[in-house]
């Protein structure tokens, strides 16, 4: 039996309730042997790991005549910051604030199994703990303040609290970032030609991850399902998915349209059968011609054998059901004309959306690769100031305009020669 693996980044989080230092109501106390829990203070590890950095940075403040900028809590002072920002977000309704502001934790919940299919709690248990007993290995950067596993809920699960250090970074908030502390790791952000959009650290991070749980799982010869990304279904960003969602059901509209078509076709041909099975049993008017007859001495009346009679009365009762008929197919003929005509007309409104949409996709993917662009000359031009190399910058810019304007000059002089010869 084959068990989903989730792995995904948590919203909010709270260390006393994953300490189990108070018991929800939904878990069950018979299984509170197999809950797990490591924790390590987190305002205390972030002034441990950042104590040179914020020292640095508070005698920066008081050189430049700033010392109210001085942060004596760094982890506090973030969380500030990252508190304040979610409050605009509620009052504008947007997440504009709470995307530029650091949060200074991030939580990552892991999963074998949902409620109605996942293996013995146990064997859960296990897993999770081998995980986590290479977790510091594989990622140097990410400095945990809490593992918690819960195995007295439906489905056991474990919580992993983290915090970055870029240890190679210069600049206080440039070494606590997530993203530079993923990058020192081997993981940057990129843009796929394939799939159209950009592949974040995060995600190729967690994808490691999911590896990572999937060979311990095959350890314990459990079998895990194949992940959204793996089964070409990618994690697409809100614009990305309206896009897909809407072009999804414009193809079920198209689909929709063409079973119609299909049927009414299919109609039109039960009719056509039936229009052929009825002139085959008619007499053709040569045989009318060929009927013999005789007059009667009295009345100036005519007398026909029985049979031809009855050929003669069949042939009429069918031309009668045959104008019938064939009023009824032109009808429905005209009315599948008609039903042609406007499947026609949004066949080409669904064609004219589509190529909207697309090329709405396609203009937002180039706003994200300039605004990459625009990103990296900003890091480059910190990065020259910060390693004070704008006079080296300058002079370089300097040669290369000479060297561009001699080669100018050569290759019109050369223009100029030829002319003369």
């Amino acid at each position: 039996m084959a068990y989903t693996l989730s792995f995904h980044v948590g919203g909010t989080f709270h260390h006393d309730h994953n300490a189990r230092r108070s018991h929800p109501e939904h878990a069950d106390l018979s299984r509170q042997n197999l809950n797990y829990n490591w924790e390590r203070d987190p305002g205390q590890l972030v002034a441990e790991s950042y104590k040179t950095e914020l020292a640095a940075y508070n005698q920066k403040q008081i050189d430049q005549r700033h010392p109210k900028r001085q942060i004596k809590d760094l982890y506090k002072h973030l969380y500030s910051l990252y508190d304040t920002a979610k409050e605009k977000d509620k009052a504008t309704r947007t997440h504009k604030y709470s995307n530029k502001a650091k949060c200074p934790e991030k939580e990552f919940i892991i999963q074998i199994g949902d409620d109605e299919n996942h293996p013995p709690h146990d064997i859960s248990n296990r897993i999770l703990m081998d995980y986590w007993y290479g977790f510091s290995e594989r990622n140097p950067n990410l400095l945990p303040t809490q593992f918690a596993i819960h195995g007295d809920e439906a489905t056991t699960h474990a919580h992993t609290d983290v915090i970055p250090k870029a240890f190679h970074e210069t600049g206080l908030m440039k070494q606590y970032s997530f993203e530079n502390a993923l990058k020192e790791m081997g993981f940057t952000t990129y843009f796929d030609k394939d799939q159209g959009r950009r592949i974040t650290a995060f995600e190729q991070w967690m994808n490691r991850e999911r590896n990572v749980l999937k060979q311990i799982c095959k350890e314990y010869d459990l079998d895990i399902e194949p992940t959204r990304s793996e089964s070409r279904k990618y994690y697409l960003s809100k614009q990305d998915y309206i896009a897909q969602e809407e072009e999804r059901k414009a193809q079920e509209r198209i689909a929709n349209i063409q079973r119609s078509i299909d049927k009414k076709q299919s109609e039109l041909a039960e009719l056509t059968k039936m229009e052929q099975d009825i002139k085959a049993h008619l007499i053709t008017a040569q045989q009318v011609r060929d009927i013999p007859y005789k007059k009667t001495l009295i009345g100036g009346k005519i007398t026909l054998d029985e049979e031809d009679f009855k050929s003669l009365k069949t042939t009429a009762e069918r031309v009668d059901q045959t104008d019938s008929r064939e009023r009824k197919i032109e009808q429905r003929e005209l009315h599948l004309a008609c039903q042609e005509s406007d499947y026609r007309q949004k066949f080409q409104d669904i064609d004219r959306e589509l190529d909207r949409y697309y090329k709405e996709r396609t203009a937002k993917t180039l706003d994200t690769v300039l605004d990459s662009v625009d990103s990296s000359k900003d890091t480059l031009k910190q990065f020259i100031r910060d390693q004070n190399l704008t006079h080296q910058f300058q002079v370089y810019r300097h040669q290369i305009e000479e060297e561009r304007l001699k080669k100018t000059v050569s290759r019109d002089k050369s223009f100029d020669d030829f002319l003369v010869r």
